[in-house]
């Protein structure tokens, strides 16, 4: 503060309260402010999340390659069975 602002609040009883209404009224703005950047932190989160999962797919998914090597397990023990089928039918 200069002194200038000094002098008028020494002159004015008033200005000195409504400055300090002012400036409440500035510190709730801020913190206005910072509950909004914090929630939209948390809301790109979600975001970022989502949009990993849709490239890279969700990771309780099997992988290409797994499902693979699942469907060959089981080709293999289909062959096997139909094996030992044909083998008991002769």
């Amino acid at each position: 503060m200069t002194e200038l602002d000094s002098f008028h609040r020494k002159k004015d009883p008033d200005a000195e309260a409504a400055l300090k209404l002012e400036i409440s009224g500035l510190q709730e703005a801020l913190n206005e402010r910072d509950r909004t950047i914090g929630d939209l932190k948390k809301q790109m989160k979600y975001y970022v999340a989502f949009a990993e999962n849709s490239i890279t797919g969700h990771p309780d998914e099997p992988t290409k390659e797994e499902v693979e090597a699942q469907l060959n397990q089981r080709l293999v023990q289909l062959q096997e069975e139909l094996d030992g089928a044909k083998v008991r039918r002769k």
